[in-house]
């Protein structure tokens, strides 16, 4: 487990053309700004209602419906959420990874392309050895799923739209990167 440094965060900002204000509000707002639990294990959240495609819904959701459900929740939080991820690799390895949302920008497994990752088992490999890690493969999603311009813009409704979905209202993830971004300026 490695932190990140204030120099790395830096050069990422810079090579991506991002302030590093706004590259601090995104962190701090999908992971509260650490990748790492105190244990030593990424910050994860499992979502069961990915697991549920993933895995073929039943016969998991008869059995886990706290691990397969076509409804998101069940979340538990911090170490938690590895025990919930365990389980569901028991029944589906890959589909319990794609499943997750890993380190300090909550990626989520199924985009590990989009985060400059082959396979997940690599992404997740990578962000278990650094933060640096992590923010960079947030920062290759940001750019390959076309948030780049919207997080220069600062037009948080667009960054919170396409990275968090479109009931991101729900959670208020513009609001609160505007309010992280305007708290690190």
């Amino acid at each position: 487990m490695k932190k990140i440094t204030d120099n790395e965060l830096s050069r990422l900002a810079c090579e991506y053309g991002i302030e590093l204000a706004a590259l601090k509000a995104f962190m701090k707002v999908e992971s509260r700004g650490s990748g790492f639990l105190p244990s030593g294990k990424v910050v994860i959240l499992f979502e069961r209602h990915v697991f549920y495609k993933e895995s073929g819904g039943i016969p998991v959701s008869k059995t886990r419906p706290d691990l397969s459900s076509k409804m998101p929740g069940g979340y538990k939080g911090g170490e938690a959420e590895w025990k919930r991820l365990n389980d569901a690799i028991d029944f589906h390895r890959i589909g319990a990874l794609r499943s997750t949302s890993w380190g300090l920008g909550q990626v989520m497994g199924f985009n590990h392309e989009l985060a400059g990752y082959a396979t997940v088992t690599e992404m997740v490999e990578a962000f278990k050895k650094s933060e640096y890690n992590q923010a960079k493969g947030m920062l290759e999603f940001i750019k390959n799923a076309g948030i780049l311009p919207a997080i220069k813009a600062k037009d948080w409704a667009t960054v919170a739209r396409k990275y968090n979905g479109k009931n991101y209202q729900v959670n208020n993830y513009d609001k609160k990167l505007e309010e992280a971004y305007n708290a690190f300026v």
